[in-house]
């Protein structure tokens, strides 16, 4: 499966990112495969690296 999502600008990601949260952990925990895999392009917030080292 892929997914694409495309921002025009960081503060764009950075709210997707905020509101999807918890949803998107549970996703990768529960429902994809140990060795999927997130590639990001451009300027990512900090907390959301963080916070997405399942």
């Amino acid at each position: 499966m892929t997914v694409v999502q495309i921002h025009p600008d960081a503060d764009s990601m950075a709210t997707h990112l905020k509101v999807g949260a918890d949803h998107f952990v549970e996703a990768y925990t529960e429902y994809l495969e140990p060795e999927s895999t997130q590639q990001i392009y451009g300027p990512s917030p900090r907390s959301w690296l963080r916070r997405s080292r399942l």
